[in-house]
């Protein structure tokens, strides 16, 4: 199988286990260019199996900027092989800072050369984090991965056991769902007496909220805490206007469609663009 697929699945422990098999099978290598840093992406695939790059605005070593151009000549710098399976996370990202059919322009340029060489190019993403015209046209370029392949492949076993009850529970709420009593402002938490201890129970009540709390994780392997509690501050302070922005929508549902409001909470209960869908929300009610 050569080209590009789309795989409408995000969590990372089913994500990369999976496509770590679906390459040994084609007798290729991995490429991962992942959201998560790479010492968060290693707890899901092995250092030998894959090279990896950092989807990131950050400036450093390993990191690649979050747009197509970037993207494209990392590729071209690293080209994949024949067999090779290339996979990339941020595809929503990019439609979100770039015009969208420049973006599927890339794409038909990249399905053309994986084609021409012989590796397959997979989109781990949501369809409500896009718009729907994209999502059309991208799976008129890039058709789903076949379900055979996307079962997982050995077993995860996180340090940490909130890890392992919470991010990986099967019975998470659907974050589509209307926002409820379990969704509410925490009181925050200050930097005197801030530890793991108390981070673990914080990212513990987010995540049974249903907010997806990815980047605060690397503040649980941190020893300077003063970092950590700064991380913490940053993920806080999205959360917060998330939750506002949540019940902005409860209570003006009838201002949007239900494609907009699904696809609004879906990228606020993952901290996605938080700051651009206020905007987005603030423009359609002032127009309706």
């Amino acid at each position: 199988m050569v080209g590009l697929y789309t795989l409408e699945e995000t969590n990372p422990s089913r994500v990369f286990p999976a496509l770590e098999s679906f390459a040994e099978q084609a007798g290729g290598k991995l490429q991962v260019y992942s959201r998560l840093p790479l010492r968060q992406l290693l707890r899901y695939i092995s250092a030998n199996a894959a090279d990896c790059w950092w989807v990131s605005e950050h400036d450093s070593e390993g990191a690649v900027e979050p747009n197509t151009a970037a993207i494209d000549s990392n590729l071209k710098h690293h080209p994949p092989s024949t067999n090779d399976v290339v996979v990339i996370e941020a595809l929503d990202w990019f439609e979100s800072k770039e015009d969208g059919q420049a973006v599927l322009k890339w794409l038909q340029t990249l399905d053309k050369r994986a084609r021409t060489v012989g590796y397959s190019v997979v989109f781990p993403l949501e369809p409500l984090t896009v718009p729907s015209q994209f999502w059309s046209r991208l799976r008129s370029l890039a058709p789903s991965l076949p379900l055979k392949h996307r079962k997982e492949t050995g077993e995860h076993h996180p340090s940490n056991p909130i890890e392992s009850k919470e991010i990986y529970d099967d019975h998470s709420p659907d974050l589509r769902s209307p926002v409820d009593h379990q969704i509410t402002h925490l009181v925050g938490l200050p930097a005197l007496g801030f530890n793991k201890t108390v981070l673990a129970r914080r990212m513990l009540q987010w995540k049974r909220m249903g907010f997806d709390i990815v980047a605060l994780e690397p503040a649980q392997s941190m020893n300077d805490m003063q970092v950590a509690h700064d991380l913490y501050t940053e993920v806080e302070q999205q959360i917060t206007k998330a939750i506002d922005l949540l019940r902005v929508l409860a209570s003006n549902d009838h201002l949007f469609t239900v494609t907009e409001r699904e696809m609004f909470h879906f990228k606020l209960m993952h901290l996605s663009e938080v700051e651009m869908v206020e905007s987005q929300i603030q423009d359609l009610m002032s127009t309706r």
